[in-house]
């Protein structure tokens, strides 16, 4: 999945806690009994988002990986691309 996975990933654990703690901290009014108690609250719901969190990030992949390329931040090799980088990383760990 590479770099469109990763910032898939990273864009759910974004999402999920900005979202979730604001939720907590303001709307059920922990902001009076404190930081910690909503981080803690936080962190306890994201181990149970996880799977869904992951699944969700796995199924963006592929919509990830277009933008990424329109927009240059990644550049997809061809195929004859990668076999000359293999073929020259084989030449190179050869012992001579």
């Amino acid at each position: 999945m590479g770099t469109a996975g990763l910032a898939s990933y990273g864009i759910m654990n974004t999402l999920y806690y900005g979202v979730v703690f604001s939720f907590v901290y303001f709307k059920l009014g922990l902001h009076k009994e404190g930081l910690a108690k909503a981080w803690a609250i936080t962190w306890a719901g994201s181990q149970v988002t996880k799977p869904l969190r992951l699944f969700l990030a796995v199924a963006m992949t592929p919509a990830m990986d277009r933008f990424l390329s329109k927009t240059g931040l990644i550049q997809k090799k061809s195929k004859n691309e990668e076999l000359e980088t293999t073929t020259e990383n084989e030449i190179m760990q050869k012992p001579s």
